[in-house]
């Protein structure tokens, strides 16, 4: 776990979608406040780092916090995305100019002092994105699979926020044998009450008594920019979620605020293990 003095994280962050099609979704741009953006629902990035920063400020306020000293607007979320992206498009190889769809996976790192990075890379041509869904009640054959952790996870900041602490993601996802971002395969966390909180890297969304539901912020999952996205505009309410109630077979859908919303198939770990 990276931290700074004082027991703070050493750094925030937000993963998204730059994708400069965006700018003729009239989805987004409304999302994005009527600004046609590049980023995937830019504004909620935006917000969802200011309330982190002000979550970790609240928790520990004897430290010096700048955490947001250089990104006092939405916009500068798109800004530092291209800047970091157009050279490095501009020197791809033609084999990977050829496979790459013009989106990119950017993930915008706030450090305490306020100084801001970013790490990219290009996304390769695949089934195009569903980012603006009107329901979750159709959809084709899943291509994702969902397990269950093998153990609790105790809620805190780190689970609230993206943080630096990433360890109880990583376990988890090593614990399910997810080796890569590019595994189509997710790992669904639970506390100590047994309650789903929240998957590795995506929001869940599961069927329950005639409609969709997501774990509750009480639970102590991450507050995400899909998620907060799906709430406003009906397409779930938040439920709390038992771990024991959801079934081999069972279809959860995910989304995150890259690949967008897409569904999966839950399978307990001893189905997956009689299919290996």
């Amino acid at each position: 776990m990276a931290t700074s003095p004082g027991g703070a994280p050493s750094h925030l962050f937000t993963t998204l979608r730059y994708d400069p099609g965006l700018r003729e979704d009239a989805n987004n741009t409304a999302v994005c406040g009527g600004a046609a953006s590049p980023v995937y629902m830019m504004a909620y990035h935006h917000d969802r780092l200011r309330e982190a920063a002000a979550a970790m400020v609240a928790s520990r306020p004897g430290i010096e916090h700048r955490w947001l000293l250089n990104l006092e607007q939405p916009e500068q979320i798109a800004h530092v995305c291209a800047a970091h992206v157009q050279p490095e498009a501009s020197n791809m190889g033609s084999e990977d100019r050829g496979t790459a769809s013009g989106a990119w996976r950017c993930a915008v790192y706030l450090s305490i002092d306020g100084a801001i990075s970013v790490k990219s890379a290009p996304a390769k041509q695949t089934v195009q994105p569903l980012l603006f869904p009107t329901s979750l009640d159709s959809f084709g054959k899943p291509l994702w699979t969902v397990v269950m952790d093998s153990q609790t996870t105790e809620p805190s900041l780190a689970t609230s926020f993206k943080t630096s602490d990433r360890d109880m993601y990583n376990r988890a996802r090593e614990a399910a044998d997810i080796s890569s971002p590019l595994h189509t395969k997710e790992v669904l966390l639970y506390s100590t009450s047994d309650l789903i909180m929240d998957g590795s890297i995506t929001t869940p969304y599961f069927f329950r008594e005639g409609g969709w539901v997501t774990p509750p912020t009480s639970s102590g999952g991450q507050l995400g920019v899909t998620r907060r996205w799906s709430l406003q505009h009906g397409l779930c309410s938040e439920g709390t979620v038992s771990r024991h109630s959801v079934e081999d077979g069972e279809t959860v859908w995910l989304s995150n605020a890259f690949r967008g919303f897409f569904p999966a198939t839950f399978r307990d770990m001893q189905s997956v293990q009689s299919l290996g």
